[in-house]
């Protein structure tokens, strides 16, 4: 498989739709088997700029409880020892149905609840986040916003 994936919801359910459901409710087999593709393309993409020891392997942000994300990201980890690491931290949930917020409305209930582990990044490094699914956005956009913030470029 090569990445990026882009597919159209149908296309998606007649090649993916299996795979991934059983990924997202605990396939270890097949979350080996994607962090090793995506290991792969992390490889292909970033040896020839600089190395893998450029990139700060950065791990979602979960509270309590593993996503597919980071089980992924810790198999990658494991793949791809050369490269750093880091996580972001969330502070809590959220209050009220996420799914109906506009994007305006979640990013103000995100502001302020996500934080860099380490407490500062590593400048001159690339930030990959690890993240199993993008639906609005939010998360993805929140966690860049604290890398902007810290100085990532």
């Amino acid at each position: 498989a090569k990445f990026p994936k882009y597919v159209t919801i149908e296309g998606f359910k007649e090649t993916m739709g299996k795979e991934w459901s059983m990924l997202k409710y605990g396939n270890h087999e097949l979350v080996r088997k994607h962090a090793e593709l995506l290991a792969e393309h992390i490889r292909e993409v970033m040896e020839p700029g600089g190395g893998l020891k450029d990139i700060v392997l950065l791990r979602p942000s979960a509270i309590n409880l593993d996503t597919t994300a980071t089980l992924v990201y810790d198999h990658l980890t494991t793949v791809l020892q050369e490269c750093e690491t880091d996580r972001m931290d969330r502070s809590g949930h959220l209050q009220g149905d996420f799914a109906k917020m506009s994007q305006e409305e979640r990013a103000i209930a995100l502001k302020g609840m996500f934080s860099l582990r380490s407490g500062s990044v590593k400048l001159n490094r690339k930030y990959v986040l690890i993240e199993d699914s993008v639906v609005s956005g939010a998360h993805y956009k929140v966690t860049q916003e604290v890398l902007l913030n810290e100085g990532v470029a």
